[in-house]
């Protein structure tokens, strides 16, 4: 989780208030983990962290649930970024869910392309991604007799490694409009920097939804803590 920076839900186990974060980074040398600086989703509601203070933290990675609970110490400073550490976990409680967490991207003016082989491109808007495969829209008459099982190519536009990507496309559906369809697309002989470009892709959109629908609180109260950013020797070696 910590390598795809996922997204995480942060719970008071005192009073049930609820922020959330990004995982940065699993310290099992020193026991710790690392969060980046915790926003609440809802404006009225006050978020606290408290040394010693025990926090629910809970997650998804591939497909599957995990959470733990969890002691939050202090904020250090890493290359002028304020992070929040917290105790290591005892234990995990894991349940697996589905093959690929799917993010929806219908909110946003997203389009992937596509081609085949013979030379024939067209454009469809994304409609959700996840680590495994994509959804669009399209027009029948643009999808031009392509049918369930053929091998074309994508470009997500993430980055070079992005630009042709094998995928095989799944069975399609209807939707409101009788000219307008859904399909999926299957991604197909990914490397391991094409994986790891897509999931971070993925919790970008995932960051950016959450902020689209929500509204951010410009600061967080720490109760019992200084405002002052404590500096890691061990963070900065």
């Amino acid at each position: 989780m910590a390598n795809k920076c996922h997204l995480v839900n942060i719970t008071s186990q005192l009073d049930q208030t609820a922020a959330v974060s990004t995982l940065m980074r699993v310290d099992g040398k020193n026991r710790e983990i690392l969060f980046d600086k915790p926003y609440v989703t809802d404006p009225t509601v006050e978020f606290e962290l408290s040394p010693a203070d025990s926090f629910t933290i809970s997650g998804g990675s591939y497909g599957s649930s995990i959470s733990f609970q969890s002691e939050f110490i202090e904020i250090v400073e890493e290359l002028g970024l304020a992070l929040y550490r917290f105790t290591f976990p005892k234990e995990l409680l894991y349940s697996t869910q589905r093959a690929s967490h799917r993010v929806n991207t219908r909110d946003f003016d997203t389009s992937v392309s596509f081609s085949t082989s013979s030379g024939y491109s067209f454009d469809a808007p994304l409609c959700d991604i996840s680590d495994g495969g994509i959804r669009v829209r399209a027009g029948k008459s643009v999808i031009k007799g392509l049918t369930k099982g053929d091998k074309i190519f994508c470009k997500l536009g993430i980055d070079d490694s992005c630009d042709k990507l094998r995928v095989t496309l799944c069975k399609p559906s209807k939707t409101e409009d009788p000219n307008i369809i859904e399909f999926g697309a299957t991604f197909m002989d990914l490397s391991h920097h094409q994986k790891s470009q897509i999931s971070h892709y993925i919790a970008g959109l995932e960051r950016k939804s959450l902020r689209k629908h929500h509204s951010i609180p410009e600061s967080i109260t720490l109760s019992g803590l200084s405002e002052t950013v404590a500096e890691s020797d061990d963070l900065q070696a």
